[in-house]
This record gives structure tokens, C-alpha cells and sequence, in this order.
């Protein structure tokens, strides 16, 4: 899996590259791939938000359970 620390740094190089590029076309290319690692970041951290959250209420629920529907 890629961690999103790695999409950024990814993302950076693709926009950085694409400042230095004179090419007009892969200038836009690069600028679309850093736009795509940055989705993707951005997409890997809101679904770990969502395990996160989703494991929290479990673990509520288990230990309500545990005490015998108590909170």
C-alpha cells in the first residue's frame, strides 16, 4: 500500500518538474499526475479516517458489551 507521505513527495516532484519543464504538453501531463498523487493522498487519509472511526465504535461497543450494556 502507499502511504500518503510517499503520494505527496510524489505529487511535489510531478509539480516541480513540471515548473521546470518547457514543454507545454508534458508541463500539463505532470501538472495532472501531481493533481492525481494528491487525489490519491487525500483519498488514502479520509478512508484511514473512516477504519479509525469505524474501529473506535467497535471497541465502544465491545466494551459496552463487556460491561453489560453499560457505557
Amino acid at each position: 500500500m502507499e502511504t500518503t507521505a510517499y503520494l505527496r513527495r510524489q505529487a511535489a516532484f510531478c509539480l516541480r518538474l513540471s515548473e521546470l519543464c518547457s514543454d507545454r504538453p508534458i508541463a500539463d501531463h505532470l501538472r495532472f499526475k501531481a493533481a492525481d498523487y494528491h487525489q490519491r493522498a487525500l483519498r488514502a487519509e479520509y478512508e484511514a479516517g473512516l477504519e479509525l472511526s469505524s474501529d473506535g465504535a467497535a471497541a465502544c461497543a465491545g466494551r459496552a458489551s463487556a460491561k453489560g450494556g453499560r457505557h
